[in-house]
């Protein structure tokens, strides 16, 4: 009699993701245009060239490379020079990075993706609450409140979220699914954002805002 062959176990969480993020980071040089483009908001091939002094086939190379999966840059722009478009890239603050294994980022690079999906997140809440489409569906919903916690209570709450996020994520991929199959319609667009962090104490403001 044949004996049945085991089932694979499931990938942990975003394990591809992962591991796609740690190739993306496994060359000095993508690190490097990630921080510049950090901290400068944007860039194109020859003026990181420039920035970095390293050759222009080189960045564009690696660029390249971090538009693709997991898509960490994006472009953000289009310029006429010498009668030649010139691009423009940023940090992207795409869905994909928002799953990621944030300890694994470089903190500058961190800080600035971050920084973007924030700001993106923000823009599109905005733009919902003046569209009036922030409670045009059952269910909506948006909270926010302010927690006295331990360290244990904030891994608890850290645990929380990421359970809901995991949770959120598989509710996605088998929507994707029923979507592929379905002939009609029926996709509902949604925002969904999880942030939980320490407020900035006034000190720390006023130190950060000196010249």
């Amino acid at each position: 009699m044949r004996k049945k062959r085991p089932k694979p176990r499931p990938h942990p969480p975003n394990a591809d993701l992962s591991a796609r993020l740690h190739r993306a980071l496994s060359h000095s040089l993508r690190v490097q245009i990630l921080q510049v483009l950090s901290s400068e908001g944007s860039g194109s091939a020859t003026e990181l060239s420039r920035l970095l002094n390293e050759r222009l086939g080189d960045v564009a190379y690696h660029m390249k490379s971090l538009r693709a999966e997991p898509r960490l840059i994006e472009l953000a722009g289009r310029r006429q020079v010498r009668g030649a478009e010139e691009r423009f890239y940023r940090l992207s603050p795409s869905s994909l990075v928002a799953k990621v294994d944030w300890p694994q980022m470089p903190e500058p690079v961190r800080q600035g993706l971050r920084g973007t999906t924030f700001a993106e997140f923000m823009t599109l809440a905005i733009s919902a609450l003046r569209a009036g489409t922030v409670d045009a569906r059952e269910g909506s919903t948006f909270t926010s409140w302010p927690l006295r916690l331990d360290s244990r209570g904030w891994d608890e709450v850290r645990a929380a979220m990421a359970e809901a996020t995991e949770t959120i994520n598989r509710a996605e991929e088998q929507s994707r699914k029923r979507l592929g199959r379905a002939r009609a319609g029926g996709e509902v667009r949604a925002i969904v954002g999880t942030y939980a962090f320490e407020p900035a104490k006034a000190q720390d403001v006023a130190e950060r805002s000196l010249p």
